[in-house]
C-alpha cells in the first residue's frame, strides 16, 4: 500500500490555505530582528504596499566582511 504525505502552506496572517505555486516566504527585519512569513500572494502584496513609503525613505545596509562569515 502506498502513503502519499500533502504538505499545505497556510498564511500565517489569516491562517488560510495557500493554493500549491502560490503565495511566499517574506523576510524582512527591523529593530535588529530578522523575521519571515508565509503569505498569500494578497497578503504579501498588502505587506509590501504597506512597507513601500518606508522602504522609499530609507537606505540599504550592506553586510559587512565579519557579518558575511558568520552565516
Amino acid at each position: 500500500m502506498a502513503t502519499r504525505t500533502i504538505t499545505t502552506l497556510v498564511d500565517d496572517l489569516d491562517g488560510s490555505d495557500i493554493p500549491r505555486g502560490l503565495g511566499e516566504t517574506v523576510r524582512f527585519g527591523i529593530d535588529g530582528e530578522n523575521y519571515e512569513i508565509d503569505l498569500s500572494d494578497d497578503n504579501a502584496a498588502a505587506l509590501r504596499e504597506t512597507l513601500a513609503s518606508y522602504v522609499e525613505a530609507a537606505r540599504p545596509v550592506i553586510a559587512s566582511a565579519s557579518l558575511r562569515r558568520l552565516h
